[in-house]
């Protein structure tokens, strides 16, 4: 594998944990709107909650860092978020694409502890340069290539998964 991998949690990382009274209500027909504003049918069979969520709901200073780093340095996307086991990899791109956030390559299976399946994931592609986006802390089974981001991903958790992915080249 050429290219480096972002392991990617959702919650915390680009959709910062907001208090309940900033929640925007849900805009009907959205995941209709977007399907064929993006040329994504997937879309249309997602529930239009889920759609606004990612929407609405997820920060585009993250995403707009996310998309700046996955550019840079042709990076793929493997979704650790436990949307992994509500949605398929197809539905998770769609949903990624509204963000402008692809490719996303893959998703973690379900089941078992998110570090054992990053490093399953890793047993299966040896030599591949990665890093792991998460709010929950996982700095003591993967050290440098785990960038924490309690609070979502700005400028600070963008260096750092910057200098972590040069460090790796």
């Amino acid at each position: 594998m050429d290219h480096p991998v972002i392991f990617l949690d959702f919650g915390g990382v680009l959709e910062p944990h907001l208090k309940p009274d900033h929640l925007s209500p849900v805009i009907d027909d959205l995941n209709i709107r977007l399907a064929d504003e993006l040329g994504e049918p997937e879309l249309k069979n997602i529930n239009n909650s889920i759609v606004n969520i990612v929407y609405r709901d997820f920060d585009p200073v993250c995403c707009a860092f996310l998309e700046k780093l996955i550019r840079e340095f042709h990076a793929e996307i493997v979704v650790t978020s436990s949307w992994r086991i509500f949605h398929s990899l197809s539905e998770l791109k769609a949903l990624m694409k509204i963000q402008k956030i692809e490719p996303v390559i893959a998703k973690l299976p379900s089941g078992s502890i998110r570090s054992d399946l990053i490093r399953s994931y890793l047993r299966h592609h040896p030599g591949v340069k990665y890093i792991i986006l998460d709010d929950m802390n996982l700095s003591k089974p993967f050290g440098n290539h785990f960038i924490h981001c309690p609070n979502g991903f700005y400028l600070t958790e963008f260096e750092k998964a910057r200098s972590a992915l040069r460090f790796q080249s």
